[in-house]
């Protein structure tokens, strides 16, 4: 059974989040999952799908095969489009991402922050994956230094 830590943790954001669920799990199947925390960038709430990428490219060596990216939606198919980008720029066409993740639940996001709030992070996203698929292309469509 879980036992609650006498000096109960700090969390300031996810990646301190992350730690601790990683610290107490009771599963020995969990503790074979890395986990890439990258630190935040000075002026920014958190980190980003390419610095989480690029730090574990840069700090393992990843055998070929295909990996898994768990996001919530709608964000899963921007970060698996960044995780293909990082692979191209890091010469990994043998590393491959899938993303995946819980579907939009529509119905709660309208009610917790209304339409507007909500056409906003889609639109937002949408934009997003539109830019990632430019820079896939230019990426593809280059010449070979």
């Amino acid at each position: 059974h879980y036992k609650a830590p006498v000096n109960r943790p700090i969390i300031t954001d996810e990646r301190d989040m992350i730690r601790l669920v990683a610290q107490q799990s009771l599963s020995s199947k969990f503790r074979i999952v890395e986990f890439i925390l990258p630190p935040k960038q000075p002026n920014k709430a958190r980190s980003t799908t390419m610095d989480g990428l690029k730090l574990w490219f840069e700090s393992t060596i990843p055998q070929p095969g295909v990996y898994a990216i768990i996001s919530s939606n709608p964000y899963a198919t921007y970060q698996e489009l960044v995780a293909v980008e990082a692979a191209l720029r890091f010469h990994r066409p043998d590393v491959a991402f899938i993303a995946c993740g819980p579907t939009i639940p529509l119905k709660e996001y309208r009610s917790k922050m209304g339409d507007t709030a909500l056409a906003k992070i889609l639109l937002d996203n949408l934009a997003r994956i539109i830019y990632e698929l430019h820079v896939l292309k230019s990426l593809k469509n280059a010449k070979p230094i």
